[in-house]
């Protein structure tokens, strides 16, 4: 039987990366990858374990990219193209791209399209953080998908476990201790998290092969949550200690703290919406249930790392800075 090609956008991000492996190792796909960058590491180990099976396209994000990127593709999984949050039309310029992509992607002819959206926010919600609030675009997104003549899916995903090696950093106190912390969240406040690198990909490979072993029964607009555990800061400082044996605390980051830095390094608006990111949750929740059938939480039909602890245990990192450990990082996936 003939491999469908599917085409992961930003596919070298972590949830690209997950999505490529996952639909690769299911041997029933080959997988069309897009990238900004050139000569990367994680395309050349792609080439070299799947061969034929895969194609790493580089891509400016034109009209032509994407025309290339989607010929004869049976399917889709779509990340949102960066844009910077200094750009005051971020949001804006987000819905206008993702639209254009879209569009394509039904002249090609695609049949079915994954979008990696986020839950719909409450209009109030809408209207506190109007200019910053991330989730509202992906929602509008999402609508505007479900209006077009190709089958959709989309996938809404918590915290990545990842984000404490990145863009939350632990910061280490006189005595060698770690201080986990998050900007304006106590250390009770329990927060949805996932694997990025895993999950998701899990996720998108059950629901592209849903479709393609069954087309006329596939749940055409169904939204599937990704979460693993809720954690708080002071649990996941406690777990941290448990399995690494290095000492390690959670501390709150004073938020008026957090903007003044990014604001005196350029990223004033940045740090507004970063802000957000968890002033948003806090007061509304990340996830929402509703009565759509269609929204539901997904169950991983293989096993999956679960739990901050296996994430852990899987990955060895015991609080060292991304550009030291993310080669380490990839290689534990065999992403590398």
């Amino acid at each position: 039987m003939t491999k469908q090609i599917i085409t992961v956008t930003q596919a070298f991000s972590k949830q690209g990366l997950g999505v490529v492996y996952a639909l690769l190792d299911s041997g029933k796909f080959k997988v069309r990858t897009t990238t900004s960058r050139k000569d990367t590491e994680e395309g050349e180990a792609l080439k070299k374990k799947y061969g034929d099976n895969v194609e790493v396209l580089v891509i400016q994000n034109t009209k032509q990219d994407y025309l290339n990127a989607f010929n004869g593709a049976h399917g889709v999984f779509l990340i949102s193209p960066t844009i910077s949050y200094e750009d005051p039309d971020f949001l804006l310029k987000e819905i206008n791209g993702v639209k254009e992509i879209v569009d394509i992607a039904v002249e090609s002819k695609v049949k079915h399209l994954i979008f990696s959206s986020l839950d719909r926010p409450p209009k109030e919600a809408q209207e506190e953080f109007k200019d910053v609030l991330i989730w509202t675009p992906r929602s509008e997104l999402e609508d505007y998908i479900k209006t077009l003549p190709i089958h959709s899916s989309f996938v809404s995903i918590g915290y990545f476990y990842s984000n404490f090696l990145e863009y939350y950093a632990p910061t280490f106190e006189e005595d060698g201790a770690l201080v986990f912390s998050l900007p304006g969240t106590p250390g009770d406040q329990l927060l949805p998290y996932a694997d990025a690198l895993v999950t998701p990909g899990l996720a998108a490979r059950d629901l592209f092969i849903e479709f393609l072993e069954s087309p006329k029964t596939s749940d055409n607009g169904q939204h599937l949550q990704i979460v693993s555990e809720y954690l708080s800061g002071n649990q996941m400082a406690e777990i941290f200690q448990r399995v690494t044996g290095k000492k390690a605390i959670y501390r709150q980051q004073n938020k008026e703290d957090y903007l003044a830095f990014l604001s005196s390094i350029g990223l004033n608006q940045t740090g507004k919406v970063l802000l957000s990111i968890f002033e948003y949750p806090i007061k509304y929740g990340y996830f929402h249930q509703t009565d759509d059938t269609k929204t539901k939480i997904y169950k991983p039909t293989t096993p999956t790392i679960e739990t901050y602890e296996q994430f852990l245990q899987h990955s060895n990192w015991k609080g060292e800075s991304i550009k030291d450990f993310k080669s380490t990082f990839l290689k534990s996936y065999k992403y590398l």
